[in-house]
């Protein structure tokens, strides 16, 4: 069974470093874990090592954390839908918004509970994914604060998600003059990963005191980029495959070609003859375009359902197993994935 190792220390070395480095510009980070699909053991290290707050994008999750003794608060990142209201008042402390409507069916179950819920009030900054113009979300302010158990906890932006848009020195002044409007707001929460290269080279934050750190502490990478961040361990996670087959076949097919499992018509390059190993693990289990072999000798040609195929320049047996970091798209499909066994190490 193919495995995905995953070092808890390095993940959360990662964190720290990033939390102490953001302290020192007076921005607090909350760490997100929606990549690695509701891991307990994750979060509770993370939690272990101060982590107050945690972020993640699916109620499922949470409140597995919650029912699992996890005593952080969280902090719900996907826009609550409306079927799925009073469990996000029952087990998270905050949520990002952009619909009044909703922000008023979590104040009427939030007084059913007998609790009260944090907003953070998204505005749109131009990556067009969730989010409201300035107008409207004063609008939404003015409602929010005749609420009796809901409170405007902050107001935020996303950045190089949907839109791709660079969280830029200007974008971030501009957020900050927008924060002038709401008073008595915590959070003016900058944005995710993306946000690294900015907060690192910055010396001004304006007032940017608050970002949700997701890929960065996972994975050691700011995300305009991928590259790595000075001082954090790009090797938290190591997927682990089984060579089910080594053979020396041709490099292209033999008939004619017409479309993959996948509806694409494949292109292959003439190499003659190679050596080609089959692993156990395939598409839907991972993005195998977001793999990187540990092994320089080996190269990935393709994958099917349940097979990932690459080419090797050194004698390889059946049963070895073959390494590779994967990046942000292959880990979330690993995470979630049934099929790959986790292993937990220091």
């Amino acid at each position: 069974m193919s495995e995905i190792k995953i070092n808890l220390k390095k993940i959360v070395g990662n964190y720290l470093s990033l939390k102490e480095y953001a302290k020192k510009k007076d921005i607090i980070i909350t760490p997100v874990v929606k990549v690695v699909a509701g891991d307990i053991n994750i979060v509770q290290r993370l939690e272990v090592n101060g982590a107050e707050i945690i972020g993640d994008s699916r109620i499922y999750n949470i409140r597995k954390f919650k029912k699992a003794g996890i005593n952080s608060k969280f902090l719900l990142l996907r826009l609550p839908a409306k079927g799925e209201i009073s469990e996000v008042v029952k087990y998270s402390d905050y949520s990002l918004n952009s619909s009044a409507d909703i922000i008023s069916m979590i104040d009427k179950e939030a007084k059913m509970q007998k609790k009260h819920h944090g907003i953070v009030l998204m505005i749109e900054m131009g990556d067009l994914r969730e989010g409201v113009c300035f107008k409207k979300a004063l609008e939404i302010s003015k409602r929010i604060y005749k609420m009796d158990n809901v409170y405007l906890k902050g107001i935020g932006s996303n950045f190089a998600c949907y839109g791709g848009v660079v969280p830029s020195d200007n974008k971030m002044r501009t957020l900050s003059e927008i924060a002038e409007n709401f008073p008595d707001i915590e959070w003016i929460s900058g944005g995710n990963s993306a946000n690294i290269c900015w907060m690192r080279n910055s010396d001004n934050m304006y007032k940017i005191n608050h970002l949700r750190l997701g890929e960065s502490i996972m994975l050691g990478l700011e995300t305009l980029s991928r590259k790595h961040i000075p001082g954090l361990h790009l090797d938290s996670f190591i997927l682990s495959a089984e060579v089910i087959e080594f053979e020396k076949k041709s490099s292209i097919p033999d008939g004619k070609i017409s479309q993959d499992a996948f509806g694409k018509v494949p292109k292959f390059k003439d190499e003659g003859i190679i050596s080609r190993a089959i692993l156990d693990v395939g598409r839907q289990d991972v993005d195998p375009d977001g793999l990187t072999p540990i092994k320089k000798n080996i190269k990935i040609l393709g994958a099917s359902s349940d097979h990932l195929i690459v080419k090797c320049d050194s004698k390889i047996l059946v049963g070895d197993k073959l390494e590779f970091i994967p990046n942000y798209s292959a880990l979330l499909r690993i995470m979630t994935s049934v099929y790959i066994k986790k292993s937990y190490t220091e």
